[in-house]
Formats: structure tokens, sequence, C-alpha cells
């Protein structure tokens, strides 16, 4: 019985799981026979993560080739911080 089932995987995944067959020209993946693929583009947003510059300057010295560096996701923004006066609790 044939079974149909849908399969979501990034790009590289998608690479890597394709390939053609030499003697009949038909397009498989690792999972088995294709029948149908399409490119579902998804938006999302993240709200911004604050940091002092000394937090920023320790990340990219341990992790310098960390993919959120390497794509350039970080950017410097100046805001205006309201002062929240702030208590803290010590659990024991």
């Amino acid at each position: 019985m044939d079974k149909e089932e849908t399969v979501e995987m990034s790009i590289e995944e998608f690479s890597n799981s394709i390939w053609q067959s030499g003697s009949t020209g038909e397009i498989s993946t690792l999972n088995g026979k294709m029948v149908h693929f399409e490119k579902d583009i998804r938006s999302f947003s993240q709200k911004p993560i604050l940091m002092t510059q000394s937090v920023y300057n320790g990340f990219m010295n341990e992790t310098p080739n960390h993919s959120t560096i390497s794509k350039k996701y970080w950017q410097e923004v100046k805001v205006d911080i309201i002062a929240v006066p702030l208590k803290s609790k010590i659990v024991l």
C-alpha cells in the first residue's frame, strides 16, 4: 500500500536527503520516493535581547563562530532605560 507523508525539513536536511538515480533519473529522498515538494517560508519575530557591552564582548570572544554572529543578527541599538527600583531575594 502506498503511503503519503508530509515531512518538514530545513534546507540543509533536504539537500542532504535528496538523490537522483543514475539509471532511471528518478529523484528520491532517503525517506522514499518524492511525490511533491514545496518551499514554505515562515516569518517570526523575536523580542530583542538586552545585554551590556561587556557581556556581548565575552560572547563574541567565547563563541566567535556562532551562527548569530556569522549571520550578523546582533546590532547595536541605543535605548533609554527607565530606572526601576529592584529588590533581590536570596533563596536558602
